[in-house]
């Protein structure tokens, strides 16, 4: 049966060094796992190598996620309003920029006596959720009004998630100014100033370091593949065999004169047209919604029914492998 292969030791060696990294450019690191409520048995592995559990995360309403004492649960997304009051009580902060889904969390803030934790996101060429900077002059008045029931503790920006764009020096410079535009309205130091995703690494390395204010780095592909997400290179230091995908043989005949193998692998599992085979000698043809077809007449050693074929993925292909019900979790100790 196909499954996600996980290397505890190499995964563990990818999250302790990318918090080694991350203190080195004077940051926090937050280990992005949006899946953990679908992957309950691995979250509760990764919150042993993360000792200030903090963690950006994901909410599933039909999968609640069971957040222990302690742990810093970062909610990522954003999040319909019926559900808002739940989430102010889970998380330790929520990500948010819809003023009517901000007001609600005001109210319920001063409703439960306990001030909403709540971040900015913001839009730097991304193209997806984030304030454009310019609002920032309306923001900061509107949510100091709200101080009894809002906490802003700070921005954050994404980068590479929808656009191709890889992050420069002068984003980070529009966000540390849009922070102290926030600080200004609002009366306060922001401390909480976060980027991601992983392809901010290359940039903090070719800049030697990351500009003062900048407090916390969010990765998810380089902890699990070990690449950076825009272009697949290997991130210095870094470990690419902590995930793996196992399809198995389930046909090998040959059909007009080529060697098709068939793998039970299928959209439903993940994108098979993004896996990766470890074997060079295998081409993919193509996949429907429980299997994989791949060309194996190039391989030196056939491949057999029962077979188990490896793959490496790229940060589409893992984003759905951890989400999907179908493919279940292989963590291997050694």
């Amino acid at each position: 049966m196909a499954c996600l292969q996980i290397s505890l030791p190499a995964l563990e060696y990818n999250v302790t060094s990318l918090r080694s990294l991350c203190s080195s450019y004077g940051c926090a690191f937050m280990l992005v796992f949006k899946e953990a409520a679908v992957r309950p048995e691995l979250f509760r592995r990764m919150r042993e190598w993360m000792p200030d559990g903090r963690f950006g995360l994901c909410d599933f309403p039909r999968l609640p996620l069971e957040i222990p004492a302690g742990l810093r649960g970062y909610l990522l997304y954003l999040t319909e309003e019926a559900r808002l009051p739940t989430v102010a009580e889970n998380y330790f902060a929520l990500y948010q920029t819809s003023t009517r889904a901000l007001e609600a969390l005001y109210q319920h803030g001063r409703a439960s006596g306990r001030r909403v934790r709540v971040i900015l996101p913001v839009e730097l060429g991304d193209g997806r959720d984030g304030i454009l900077p310019e609002e920032a002059e309306v923001l900061g008045p509107w949510l100091r009004a709200r101080a009894d029931g809002l906490e802003l503790l700070g921005v954050s920006a994404n980068f590479a998630c929808i656009g191709a764009a890889a992050p420069t020096r002068e984003d980070l410079g529009v966000l540390l100014d849009v922070r102290r535009r926030l600080e200004a309205a609002v009366g306060y130091r922001l401390e909480h100033v976060s980027i991601g995703g992983s392809d901010v690494l290359a940039l903090a390395a070719e800049m030697g370091g990351l500009p003062e204010g900048i407090s916390e780095i969010r990765c998810g592909t380089a902890a699990y593949l070990g690449v950076y997400p825009l272009d697949g290179r290997p991130v210095p230091g870094l470990r690419d065999d902590a995930v793996r995908l196992l399809g198995r043989v389930v046909e090998s005949r040959r059909k007009g004169g080529r060697l098709r193998v068939v793998l039970d692998v299928g959209t439903v599992d993940t994108c098979p047209e993004r896996l990766r085979p470890l074997s060079p000698c295998l081409r993919f043809l193509g996949a429907s919604s429980g299997y994989s077809v791949l060309d194996a007449t190039d391989c030196p050693q056939e491949p057999r029914e029962g077979d188990e074929i490896a793959f490496g993925l790229d940060y589409r292909s893992l984003a759905a492998a951890f989400s999907s019900g179908h493919l279940p979790l292989r963590m291997v100790e050694a």
